[in-house]
């Protein structure tokens, strides 16, 4: 793999992050993949909440395959950065399967 255009996409993904969120290929992604961009702490986001949005859009891509990921990629989130209604309106009412 050329480490430069990986570098390259990596620094594209940290500064466009809500953009990519929105494409398809974001919500394609495998999830080891999701992963390790959650997990990512130079994201380019206003808040916590922009990334948990991002884990929310994934899974409802396809919430039935992809309900068994949720604890794994849950622990990238910055839980106690969220506000309890953002948390309460995602998880009980966006997740709800």
């Amino acid at each position: 793999m050329n480490t430069t255009a990986y570098a390259d996409g990596l620094f594209f993904l940290q500064e466009h992050f809500v953009e990519v969120m929105h494409n398809q290929e974001f919500v394609a992604m495998p999830a080891d993949e999701v992963a390790k961009l959650l997990a990512n702490d130079n994201l380019n986001v206003m808040n916590e909440e922009m990334v948990f949005h991002a884990l929310v859009l994934w899974a409802k891509h396809d919430m039935a395959s992809r309900k068994k990921h949720l604890a794994k990629l849950l622990v990238h989130i910055k839980l106690p950065l969220l506000s309890p209604q953002v948390w309460w309106h995602s998880c009980c009412l966006s997740l709800s399967y």
